[in-house]
């Protein structure tokens, strides 16, 4: 993100921030119903952008801008229909661009969605129950370093459970036998956090680094709303030349205290310091990444892109929501267990975390972590991988803030904080 040039210039070292209060769980399902709501949208994807998804999705220009349109268009259909009081058990794009909406074969919202254009699908279990399904096996499994990840799968209509050796397996088969199909286990990687050990000229986090999130407000306070797992660490917040960005409010996250956690925080900004609605394009793409049109909490099959301080710009789709998700560290230990997250096959690495998700214009999420073997490139686009993201409308809402900070305006100035 773009800082005010007021009390930042040059490359941006930025430390993370300790801990104020303790832990707190959101179970898997358990969205704010402002958050979960479908919302109208009215997207803008810049030219450059539209040519870093095309190149990597193997479209032409006019096939991606046409891809992108016709998801807008479903979605603030989906977003009248919820306004006109019909009620829908989960929505995803599918490998066609449609928005399927699930609903009881005909009922109402099922009639509704058809005569509106949309697909219907009437699965067996549904987004509800998947995540009180999900809900359940995090409570009875806790956070186990053999166990990755459980998360809902809304598209498939099962809870995945990501297992990374046969331990993993053991523990969970005899509880899913209870689920029937309901549940699905896969072999996987473990999940590390994505804030780096090595140096670099980045977010420092005294010996490691992460990358900037997005701005908020209080009405008469300006935030940063952060990965919990960034801003855990320290007190302050300073740029590379030693000026104060911003202190410690809280985080959600613990290391190793062994209790469930929400990747998120905030941290106050200093007087004069604000965040706009601009993302680091990260130099090699002209990509004008942009999350100046608010927070939105995008259905899954959303077309998205991430922007880090490691791997650059990569781009994917939404792929589900309320994933539980255990960390683990380079020797097998487990940090922590996180729940709430969304989940994208976006590639990211090592020192993206806190880093933006944006779709059109709108901020999505900020980068969690990933699998610990993936091997992004840079500025890679549509690059094969998987990782987590804290969706930023949960955010908001935990601290019931507003998306952007108060006082933001363009400098005038044409040198990027970064």
């Amino acid at each position: 993100m773009k800082i005010s040039r007021l009390l930042v210039s040059g490359p941006a070292a930025v430390a993370a921030l300790t801990l104020c209060a303790a832990p707190a769980l959101a179970a898997p399902g358990d969205q704010d119903s402002d958050s979960a709501a479908p919302q109208s949208v009215s997207t803008q994807f810049s030219d450059e952008e539209v040519a870093v998804m095309a190149k990597s999705s193997g479209r032409t220009i006019q096939e991606q801008t046409a891809h992108l349109d016709e998801q807008e268009t479903q979605n603030n259909t989906y977003a009248e229909l919820y306004e006109q009081g019909y009620d829908y058990d989960g929505a995803y794009f599918d490998e066609n661009n449609t928005l399927v909406l699930q609903a009881a074969a005909g009922s109402d919202a099922a009639e509704a969605a058809e005569a509106a254009g949309l697909e219907v699908a009437s699965p067996q279990f549904g987004e509800e129950r998947l995540g009180e399904i999900a809900s359940e096996l995090t409570d009875a499994i806790g956070a186990d370093g053999n166990i990755a990840s459980i998360s809902p799968n809304v598209v498939d209509d099962t809870v995945v459970v990501t297992v990374v050796n046969s331990a993993g397996e053991s523990t969970v088969s005899e509880l899913a036998a209870g689920y029937g199909d309901a549940v699905t286990i896969e072999q996987g990687e473990a999940n590390i956090m994505q804030a780096n050990v090595a140096g670099g000229d980045k977010m420092d986090l005294g010996g490691g680094y992460c990358s900037a999130g997005f701005g908020a407000n209080d009405g008469s306070r300006n935030y940063m709303v952060w990965a919990g797992h960034c801003v855990e660490p320290v007190d302050q917040v300073l740029a590379a030349d030693g000026s104060l960005v911003g202190t410690t409010v809280d985080s959600k996250f613990t290391s190793y205290d062994g209790l469930p956690d929400r990747d998120m925080g905030i941290v106050e900004l200093a007087d004069g310091v604000t965040m706009d609605g601009t993302v680091n394009q990260q130099g090699q793409y002209e990509v004008e990444l942009d999350a100046s049109r608010g927070a939105w909490k995008a259905p899954i099959g959303t077309d998205t892109c991430k922007s880090g301080a490691t791997s650059g710009v990569t781009c994917g789709q939404i792929t589900g929501y309320d994933a539980t998700v255990t960390y683990s560290d380079r020797q097998g230990r487990v940090q922590a267990q996180v729940s709430g997250l969304g989940e994208a096959s976006i590639c990211t690495a090592p020192g993206d975390s806190g880093g933006a998700y944006v779709s059109g214009g709108y901020a999505v999420g900020l980068t969690s972590g990933g699998p610990g073997d993936q091997e992004c490139g840079f500025n890679a686009g549509y690059a094969p991988g998987m990782s987590y993201f804290q969706p930023v409308t949960d955010a908001l809402d935990e601290y019931g803030l507003e998306y952007g900070t108060l006082g933001t305006g363009d400098t005038g100035e044409d040198d990027p904080w970064w």
